[in-house]
């Protein structure tokens, strides 16, 4: 006591409580004040055992992380956990999709785990065990193996959940403090072996698209920044006779593969690449083989030179001879039929005409306008198919001379009216007289794209307005109809090739895509341009502007 006499403090433990002991002065005599702090002292002692196993627990997992596999992490856990509780037996059980699989055990169990088991239990109940006298009731292989006492702590994860077993070959009696820190290895048991199971399907990925790569039919380059090749996929030997290791023996740049005569668009491309990254950018140009050979391909390039994944410009090669082969045989398979078509169609079509001049019945009448009207759209869609042909071959023309446009728009909107009339739709023209320089025949094939387009999509009941007028000098014609609509997502592409809007999918209309396609060459060769406004649910409004005298063109 003397320290706290002299007026320190100290801390005494009598009869099992702890106390603080300070002493003080008063003239001759000398005080001494004792405090009870059992429960402080109670309460650090379980502070610093809770850091010590948390601490634990920390190295448990960075242990099993370390490890390659599922069952090396299983064991880690199993093996470190056994030592942190004292336990001589372990045992870690995983489920998913309704399969339970033993991912380590460190003793012989059988590929059935027959009932009762301990482990299924504490599945069940969803809370750890903690059994101090096993009996065969509680374990059905407690005496085969030894076991007097367990320990079961059950976990879930993400798509799965599992339970370890620790086992005790003599009898144990478990603290009261058990049941928390249980909680606390179930919660790194689901965290650890999650991520586990995260990274072995990413190696089994990453096998996947090893094995991907190795067979695929495109050609996968990774470049670095001056355009330097860092990896190339194993495909480069069958497509393009080059070793796939053959840039590490010495320094290889991939625009030096490229054709001399289109290497100034590859350049241009990885400038473009480099300078927008993480955008997607596509271009064509021919390839040499290693024979010499150039090959037609088609590339797609992203820069993730910042990913730290790839670091670098990621370029795929493909081979496009199949396709323009297939185009080539497709192109003249089109022209030939569709040229085949026309002889029948203008016979139809004339005579149609014919019928309509003789004195008919209303029902007949209507019979032949609708004769008329199927005629005029199969015409439209030969001669769209016929033209799509020209384009791609570069022989695509048009043939310009003064044009009255009243009586060409008049004389095309009564063949519509038949098909207002079927189709219970209301249809307005308003066409303005004008005198233009235009191709008559692809002028009509324009507007008749348009009204076909918009009677197909246009409800029984609703309208559809032909327009046309002067406006300086320029030609203004508009379709309008008070169909469906189209989404802002798709008119960016609404004039490609084959490209049709969902609705057109969705309600079963037919089409083969190629009308607007068409419609905005026969324009921009006419000098004009074309414009859709439309919002869904509201209907669409297609405008086409052409200048009254156009330049005439070259061939």
């Amino acid at each position: 006591m003397a320290p706290a006499l002299e007026g320190g403090r100290l801390e005494l433990t009598l009869g099992g409580t702890t106390y603080s002991v300070r002493g003080q002065q008063v003239g001759e005599a000398r005080i001494l004040v004792l405090h009870d702090i059992s429960e402080r002292t109670r309460m650090e002692r379980a502070l610093r055992d809770q850091v010590a196993f948390t601490q634990a627990l920390v190295d448990v997992a960075q242990a099993a992380l370390r490890q390659r596999g599922l069952p090396a992490l299983g064991r880690a856990i199993v093996e470190r956990l056994m030592a942190l509780f004292a336990a001589q037996e372990g045992v870690l059980l995983a489920e998913s999709g309704g399969k339970a699989e033993v991912l380590y055990s460190t003793c012989s169990l059988p590929e059935e785990l027959p009932r009762p088991n301990l482990l299924e239990r504490a599945l069940e109940e969803g809370g750890p065990l903690g059994v101090e006298a096993l009996t065969p009731q509680d374990c059905a292989l407690a005496g085969a193996l030894g076991l007097e006492s367990a320990l079961v702590v059950p976990f879930r994860a993400e798509g799965f959940r599992g339970a370890l077993l620790l086992g005790y070959r003599k009898g144990r009696r478990f603290s009261e403090r058990l049941p928390s820190r249980l909680g606390q290895v179930a919660t790194l048991l689901a965290l650890v072996l999650e991520k586990g199971r995260f990274l072995a399907l990413l190696e089994a990925e990453e096998d996947r698209l090893k094995a991907l790569l190795e067979n695929s039919q495109d050609v996968v380059y990774v470049l670095d920044q001056e355009g330097r090749v860092r990896f190339v996929s194993p495909s480069v030997r069958g497509l393009l006779g080059y070793e796939p290791e053959g840039h590490k023996e010495a320094p290889v740049h991939a625009l030096d593969f490229v054709h001399p005569e289109d290497r100034p668009k590859a350049e241009a491309l990885l400038r473009e690449l480099l300078s927008r990254p993480g955008h997607t950018l596509t271009g064509e140009f021919r390839v040499l083989h290693k024979d010499g050979t150039p090959i037609p391909m088609e590339a797609w390039g992203r820069n993730l030179l910042q990913d730290p994944r790839v670091g670098g410009v990621v370029v795929d090669l493909r081979d496009l001879r199949p396709r323009l082969e297939a185009d080539r045989v497709k192109g003249e398979f089109i022209a030939a039929v569709s040229h085949e078509l026309r002889t029948p169609l203008a016979v139809i079509m004339g005579l149609a005409e014919l019928l309509k001049e003789e004195p008919l019945s209303p029902s007949a009448q209507e019979s032949v306008d609708l004769i008329l009207e199927s005629a005029f759209r199969l015409k439209t869609m030969v001669d769209n198919l016929l033209d799509t042909s020209r384009l791609e071959a570069g022989r695509f023309e048009i043939s310009k001379r003064p044009v009255s446009l009243k009586p060409l728009l008049m004389d095309l909107a009564r063949s519509f009216q038949g098909v207002a009339r079927l189709s219970g739709v209301a249809f307005q023209v308003e066409v303005e007289e004008a005198l233009l320089e235009a191709d008559p025949e692809r002028l009509v094939q324009v507007v008749g794209n348009l009204l076909s387009n918009a009677f197909k999509f246009t409800p029984p009941g609703g309208r559809v307005g032909l327009r046309a007028k002067r406006l300086g000098e320029n030609l203004v014609l508009e379709v309008q109809d008070t169909g469906p609509g189209i989404s802002q997502e798709e008119l960016p592409r609404l004039f490609q090739r084959y490209a049709r809007a969902n609705n057109a999918r969705t309600r079963g209309v037919s089409g083969t895509g190629l009308g607007l396609f068409i419609s905005k060459h026969i324009v921009e060769a006419h000098g004009g341009r074309i414009e859709v406004e439309s919002e869904e649910g509201k209907g669409s409004l297609f405008r086409v502007i052409l200048p009254l005298y156009g330049p005439h063109p070259s061939g």
